[in-house]
């Protein structure tokens, strides 16, 4: 079990979340870097480790600007 506590959407959050790609692949020819649901986990679970307060906080992308 994973210890969780809900709480409000915070700025920047995605309200949606979407795992198809389907119609970006059919209409655009997009494809995604990260298919399988392991990688995509391990890939944000390391953005947070490194990036404690979100975006435009303390550890967050010097490339990201408020």
């Amino acid at each position: 079990a994973v210890p969780a506590e809900e709480k409000p959407r915070r700025g920047g959050d995605s309200p949606v979340l979407v795992a198809a790609v389907d119609k970006i692949h059919a209409e655009l020819g997009w494809t995604p870097e990260r298919s399988d649901l392991r990688t995509i986990i391990r890939d944000a679970w390391n953005w947070h480790e490194s990036h404690p307060g979100g975006y435009g906080r303390a550890g967050a992308s010097p490339f990201l600007h408020k």
